[in-house]
């Protein structure tokens, strides 16, 4: 960390969080929100095997957003940035030109064509798609939710989840496979 968070007193945050926001508020935008975050971390790990560790971090974050409307159409768009570190995010992002950018995309959107309705065939990334499949269903079956209670999936062991045009395996040693193969 470069800037501690702590050399900003909670007004020079507040004004700070007031510029970024008020920069969203372009005209054609009904409402905005900012969000300001800063973290310190620190883990401290024993094992029985005598490692006595610890690790400090800081992290910081911005989000701001805004939504526009007109005749009854409402746009919205936002954007956020966060990072290991201190007040260094702030001069890495300039984040009164991109609250400016949230505020008129969202006035810009209304504008926008609707895209036509319907089922269309479509072509994944690969990658892309195990992204899309882990945030729907990946989550809700981690052991640690699942045993906290908090899966929607909890009980549903063997259990059909999804349809059945749709197939998903589970099995590292598939990549594990796959990489061996690349390093031949």
């Amino acid at each position: 960390m470069k800037k501690d968070p702590k050399d900003l007193s909670l007004e020079e945050k507040v004004a700070l969080l007031r510029e970024i926001e008020d920069a969203a508020k372009v005209q054609g935008v009904s409402s905005t929100q900012a969000v300001y975050s800063e973290a310190e971390v620190s883990m401290h790990y024993s094992s029985s095997e005598g490692l006595d560790l610890e690790w400090q971090m800081t992290r910081m974050a911005f989000m701001v957003g805004a939504v526009a409307h007109r005749d009854g159409l409402y746009q919205s768009d936002s954007i956020g940035r966060a990072g290991v570190g201190g007040l260094e995010l702030f001069d890495r992002e300039d984040p009164v030109a991109l609250a400016r950018e949230v505020g008129e995309t969202a006035v810009a959107l209304l504008d926008a064509d609707t895209p036509q309705g319907g089922t269309f065939p479509v072509v994944l990334d690969q990658e892309l798609a195990g992204v899309f499949v882990h945030e729907a269903v990946g989550h809700a079956t981690e052991a640690d939710i699942v045993l906290e209670g908090d899966s929607c999936l909890e009980g549903k062991i063997g259990e059909r989840i999804g349809s059945e045009l749709v197939t998903v395996i589970d099995d590292p040693s598939m990549m594990q496979k796959r990489l061996l193969s690349l390093r031949r």
